[in-house]
Protein backbone atom coordinates (compact mmCIF):
# COMPACT_ATOMS: atom_id res chain seq x y z
CA UNK A 1 0.00 0.00 0.00
CA UNK A 2 1.36 3.59 -1.02
CA UNK A 3 0.76 6.75 -0.07
CA UNK A 4 -2.57 8.30 -0.39
CA UNK A 5 -2.35 11.67 -1.43
CA UNK A 6 -5.95 12.47 -1.29
CA UNK A 7 -5.78 11.49 2.43
CA UNK A 8 -2.59 13.62 2.87
CA UNK A 9 -4.13 16.92 1.78
CA UNK A 10 -7.30 16.00 2.66
CA UNK A 11 -10.10 18.29 1.51
CA UNK A 12 -11.88 21.57 2.35
CA UNK A 13 -14.56 23.39 -0.01
CA UNK A 14 -13.70 27.02 1.61
CA UNK A 15 -10.64 28.40 0.67
CA UNK A 16 -8.12 28.77 3.47
CA UNK A 17 -4.69 29.65 3.86
CA UNK A 18 -2.41 26.62 4.49
CA UNK A 19 0.27 26.52 6.80
CA UNK A 20 2.99 28.97 4.28
CA UNK A 21 -0.25 31.29 4.34
CA UNK A 22 -1.06 30.27 0.89
CA UNK A 23 -4.62 30.46 -0.43
CA UNK A 24 -5.26 26.87 -1.15
CA UNK A 25 -9.05 25.08 -2.05
CA UNK A 26 -10.23 21.32 -2.00
CA UNK A 27 -7.52 18.71 -1.62
CA UNK A 28 -4.40 21.34 -1.63
CA UNK A 29 -4.80 23.64 -4.55
CA UNK A 30 -2.76 26.54 -4.48
CA UNK A 31 -5.43 29.14 -5.99
CA UNK A 32 -1.96 31.33 -6.18
CA UNK A 33 -0.56 29.01 -8.82
CA UNK A 34 -1.81 29.58 -12.38
CA UNK A 35 -1.55 26.48 -13.62
CA UNK A 36 -3.49 25.33 -11.02
CA UNK A 37 -6.55 28.06 -11.18
CA UNK A 38 -6.73 27.03 -14.97
CA UNK A 39 -8.01 23.68 -13.67
CA UNK A 40 -10.93 24.90 -11.60
CA UNK A 41 -13.83 27.17 -12.10
CA UNK A 42 -13.29 31.01 -12.51
CA UNK A 43 -15.48 31.35 -9.54
CA UNK A 44 -13.77 28.87 -6.89
CA UNK A 45 -10.63 30.35 -7.99
CA UNK A 46 -11.61 34.19 -7.73
CA UNK A 47 -12.72 32.40 -4.00
CA UNK A 48 -16.42 33.85 -4.95
CA UNK A 49 -17.81 30.13 -3.96
CA UNK A 50 -16.90 27.48 -2.38
CA UNK A 51 -15.69 24.25 -4.44
CA UNK A 52 -18.25 21.20 -5.02
CA UNK A 53 -16.57 17.63 -4.13
CA UNK A 54 -17.03 16.96 -7.96
CA UNK A 55 -15.25 19.50 -9.15
CA UNK A 56 -12.55 19.08 -6.78
CA UNK A 57 -11.78 15.47 -7.95
CA UNK A 58 -11.83 16.78 -11.78
CA UNK A 59 -9.34 19.22 -10.98
CA UNK A 60 -7.44 16.49 -8.38
CA UNK A 61 -7.40 14.18 -11.11
CA UNK A 62 -5.86 16.42 -13.61
CA UNK A 63 -3.02 18.25 -10.90
CA UNK A 64 -1.92 14.81 -9.92
CA UNK A 65 -1.81 13.99 -13.68
CA UNK A 66 0.78 16.79 -14.05
CA UNK A 67 2.37 15.62 -11.03
CA UNK A 68 3.41 12.62 -12.32
CA UNK A 69 4.64 14.13 -15.93
CA UNK A 70 6.91 16.08 -13.29
CA UNK A 71 7.97 13.13 -11.17
CA UNK A 72 8.68 11.48 -14.64
CA UNK A 73 10.66 14.77 -15.58
CA UNK A 74 12.41 14.87 -12.07
CA UNK A 75 13.93 11.69 -12.13
CA UNK A 76 14.08 10.58 -15.76
CA UNK A 77 11.72 8.57 -17.56
CA UNK A 78 13.79 5.68 -17.67
CA UNK A 79 14.25 5.79 -13.44
CA UNK A 80 10.63 6.59 -12.83
CA UNK A 81 9.20 3.36 -15.00
CA UNK A 82 11.91 1.07 -13.28
CA UNK A 83 10.20 2.29 -10.19
CA UNK A 84 7.47 -0.01 -8.29
CA UNK A 85 4.19 1.86 -8.20
CA UNK A 86 4.46 2.75 -4.24
CA UNK A 87 7.99 4.54 -5.26
CA UNK A 88 6.44 5.91 -7.77
CA UNK A 89 3.95 6.69 -6.01
CA UNK A 90 6.04 8.77 -3.54
CA UNK A 91 7.54 10.99 -6.16
CA UNK A 92 4.00 11.62 -7.21
CA UNK A 93 2.73 12.97 -4.21
CA UNK A 94 6.04 14.74 -3.61
CA UNK A 95 5.70 16.65 -6.93
CA UNK A 96 1.85 16.83 -5.91
CA UNK A 97 2.53 18.41 -2.48
CA UNK A 98 5.59 20.70 -3.90
CA UNK A 99 5.35 21.49 -7.71
CA UNK A 100 8.80 20.51 -9.47
CA UNK A 101 10.80 23.30 -9.07
CA UNK A 102 11.03 22.74 -6.02
CA UNK A 103 11.39 19.47 -6.52
CA UNK A 104 14.32 20.18 -8.94
CA UNK A 105 16.38 21.53 -5.71
CA UNK A 106 16.17 17.49 -4.19
CA UNK A 107 19.42 16.25 -6.22
CA UNK A 108 20.38 14.13 -3.29
CA UNK A 109 17.25 12.25 -3.38
CA UNK A 110 17.49 12.30 -6.70
CA UNK A 111 21.08 11.27 -6.94
CA UNK A 112 19.97 8.17 -4.48
CA UNK A 113 17.15 7.49 -6.59
CA UNK A 114 19.07 6.78 -9.75
CA UNK A 115 21.60 4.85 -7.88
CA UNK A 116 18.92 2.55 -5.93
CA UNK A 117 20.39 3.88 -2.44
CA UNK A 118 16.66 3.54 -0.79
CA UNK A 119 18.55 4.51 2.70
CA UNK A 120 20.32 7.45 1.49
CA UNK A 121 16.88 8.76 -0.53
CA UNK A 122 15.28 8.00 2.66
CA UNK A 123 17.50 10.60 4.92
CA UNK A 124 17.66 13.25 1.94
CA UNK A 125 13.88 13.86 2.12
CA UNK A 126 13.62 13.31 6.15
CA UNK A 127 16.53 16.06 6.29
CA UNK A 128 14.49 18.66 4.33
CA UNK A 129 11.85 21.49 4.80
CA UNK A 130 9.58 19.43 3.78
CA UNK A 131 10.28 16.90 6.69
CA UNK A 132 9.95 19.85 9.13
CA UNK A 133 6.75 21.11 7.10
CA UNK A 134 4.99 17.85 6.79
CA UNK A 135 6.98 15.54 9.12
CA UNK A 136 4.50 12.33 9.36
CA UNK A 137 4.00 12.67 5.68
CA UNK A 138 7.40 12.65 5.39
CA UNK A 139 7.98 9.67 7.30
CA UNK A 140 5.51 7.41 5.21
CA UNK A 141 7.14 8.29 2.39
CA UNK A 142 10.37 7.56 3.74
CA UNK A 143 9.42 4.19 5.02
CA UNK A 144 8.05 3.40 1.34
CA UNK A 145 11.45 4.42 -0.44
CA UNK A 146 12.81 1.99 1.93
CA UNK A 147 10.68 -0.82 1.56
CA UNK A 148 9.31 -0.60 5.10
CA UNK A 149 6.03 1.05 4.27
CA UNK A 150 4.55 -1.03 1.42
Amino acid sequence: MGIDTKKEEGFRSEIYKDSRGIKTVGQGFNIQDAVMRSMLPADVASGKRAITQAENNEAYNKRMALAQRDAKAYLGAQIYDALDKERQGVFNDLSYNMGLPTLSKFVQLKTATQGNNWTKAAQALLNSNYARQVPNRARRNAAILTGQGK
